[in-house]
């Protein structure tokens, strides 16, 4: 007899159980189909940004600095000759202040040096801009450039 009352005591807490299981089951579930919802009816809700909008903000964050500031551009190029010195201008490293620009030059031996602006290059010439492309000097009272030189190519 006690066998059988411990056998349904046990029976009635395991479907207690089962039951709690479910309810507990079935309102996650409900639960998430409510967020799923929510969460979908939100996304449906979003506009997509205009190609005008989306300028608007590339333009007003900043990225090239501060709207109104100005670059000075350096003086003609065409007015500066380009230099019979046999040099070869390997790179350059430009700067925010020009004082911190490199240029990388080596001579027709092959000795490469870096080089800031007042150094004075082999044939007396003092360097005076580091451009993108190119540096100038001044050598005998006269400006003379000296190109980049493309990859795979030597001056001759």
């Amino acid at each position: 007899m006690i066998n059988r009352v411990v056998w349904a005591g046990n029976f009635l807490l395991l479907s207690v159980l089962v039951w709690v299981s479910l309810q507990l089951f079935n309102g996650q579930r409900q639960a998430a189909q409510k967020v799923d919802k929510d969460t979908l009816s939100g996304l449906l809700s979003l506009s997509t940004p205009t190609v005008e909008e989306n300028l608007r903000t590339i333009t007003n964050a900043g990225l090239f600095g501060p709207e109104g500031d100005r670059v000075e551009i350096a003086g003609p190029v065409e007015t500066v000759s380009p230099t019979p010195l046999k040099l070869i201008l390997h790179g350059v490293v430009l700067a925010e202040n020009p004082r911190d620009g490199h240029a990388i030059i080596s001579t027709e031996n092959g000795s490469h040096r870096s080089y800031v602006l007042g150094d004075v290059l082999p044939g007396n010439a003092k360097l005076s801009q580091i451009l993108v492309d190119r540096v100038i000097f001044e050598r005998a009272g006269k400006r003379e450039f000296l190109r980049l030189q493309a990859r795979g190519t030597e001056r001759r």
